[in-house]
């Protein structure tokens, strides 16, 4: 046999005949870290038999992150600078939960791939009537045609996405730090729209706001996607 198939033979034994005798053990990873453009905050991973592995997280969505997500909607032409900014309001500072599934294929290898779920929402800010009204096209409420009129502008935003990571680990193993690259997109969403002043004329403020959390639901559900670029460091618990 010649050395190269030699070293080929040797690298897929070492690669997987372990995983055929061996029982997978169950651990625990706790971390902190961000998904890129998506949350900042803190992870808890799972890894069981068969090397499945179950992580969920909890974080904020900083106003920066939401910026970068405008950045590429614009940049790409799928919606206007004045839309971007009606989006920031929407979910600046939003809470955000994500929870994934996914597979270490070989067991000397740190490689996963994941797919999962997020929730965006609790965020949210106050917008003028006249940036909604420009953006959406809807008809200003009677009787608010000048002066300062704002309004209450929060989205709920349900995610999905799908990763590949890499992960090193130090310390004995206990400390592990990994890298992910994926890309998440809206799967639906839901906008309120509330004025921030008692309306003269119910009626049409409530036609106001509901053609324009449908035009913003519409926006959000049609563009907002992104690559995602996580880093995450953490300790295995056992």
């Amino acid at each position: 046999m010649s050395p190269h198939r030699f070293a080929v033979v040797a690298l897929v034994t070492t690669l997987f005949a372990p995983a055929v005798v061996r029982a997978d053990p169950w651990h625990l990873t706790v971390s902190a870290g961000t998904d890129f453009p998506i949350a900042a905050g803190a992870r808890v991973d799972v890894e069981g038999p068969l090397r499945l592995r179950l992580s969920t997280s909890v974080g904020v969505m900083p106003g920066a992150y939401v910026d970068a997500i405008n950045a590429i909607g614009t940049s790409a032409g799928w919606y206007t600078d004045s839309e971007a900014q009606l989006i920031r309001t929407a979910l600046r500072s939003s809470f955000v939960w994500r929870t994934h599934v996914g597979w270490r294929p070989w067991p000397r290898l740190p490689l996963t791939v994941m797919a999962g779920y997020g929730l965006v929402t609790l965020g949210g800010g106050a917008s003028a009537q006249e940036l909604i009204a420009g953006v959406t096209g809807a008809t200003i409420p009677p009787g608010t045609g000048s002066g300062t009129y704002s309004y209450a502008v929060r989205s709920t935003l349900h995610m999905v996405d799908v990763e590949v990571g890499w992960s090193w680990r130090f310390f004995s193993d206990r400390l592990e730090v990994s890298a992910c690259v994926g890309f998440a997109g809206t799967a639906s969403s839901h906008t309120t729209i509330t004025p921030q002043y008692t309306p003269r004329n119910p009626n049409a403020a409530a036609a106001f706001t509901n053609y324009g959390a449908q035009y913003l639901d519409d926006t959000l559900q049609s563009y907002v996607f992104t690559p995602v670029l996580s880093l995450w460091a953490g300790w295995r618990v056992f």
